[in-house]
């Protein structure tokens, strides 16, 4: 049994906060909230931006329902598979140049979703084989508070990049750099 001294020295919660705040505080909620308007940018209709969304969110709900293979493969192996799905989600946005390749956006919307559905169950039950017992829910919370924190800051940072450069290709390196860190967080979080 785990205290709460103990589960708040513990540098395995910090790591776990900081890649959940790095994969869907920052990285994550960056793409979300800026998708729509990429691809109406792109020159695609409003209609299809907002079905792309669409299709994403029935994409993070498969990636949730799958969460049991974290226990088939391992935690760390369900992430890597997670991030490597965003990664080349964020790569085929990183080849838009304009509405005549709408097959990217499907992948974009089908591979980030599953991998982004995908990590959070993930990420929870590698919690759970840590700090098992009374204090879970508590652990729980803090890793929600850390991908807050991150989602308080991906977006606005998306729209900096944005703004300052013109274009979204920088900010979604960026979410890249951050998914492959969290991801190598989680591994030396070690769940």
């Amino acid at each position: 049994d785990w205290t709460f001294a103990q589960i708040l020295r513990s540098s395995q919660l910090w790591l776990l906060i900081l890649s959940y705040a790095l994969y869907w505080g920052v990285a994550g909620y960056l793409v979300l909230a800026h998708q729509v308007r990429f691809a109406e940018d792109a020159g695609y209709s409003s209609i299809f931006s907002v079905s792309i969304f669409a299709l994403f969110g029935v994409t993070v709900f498969l990636g949730q329902m799958s969460g049991f293979l974290s226990d088939r493969m391992g935690r760390e192996r369900a992430a890597t598979m997670a991030s490597a799905l965003s990664i080349v989600a964020l790569a085929a946005l990183l080849f838009v140049r304009d509405n005549s390749e709408p097959w990217l956006l499907y992948v974009y919307a089908i591979c980030f979703g599953y991998g982004g559905g995908l990590f959070t169950p993930t990420i929870f039950a590698g919690s759970a084989d840590i700090f098992y017992g009374r204090y879970f829910g508590t652990v729980s919370g803090l890793l929600l508070t850390g991908m807050g924190v991150g989602a308080v800051f991906g977006p606005w940072l998306g729209g900096y990049i944005y703004d300052v450069t013109g274009s979204y290709r920088a900010a979604f390196v960026l979410c890249m750099a951050c998914i492959a860190l969290s991801c190598l967080i989680l591994w030396i979080a070690a769940p």
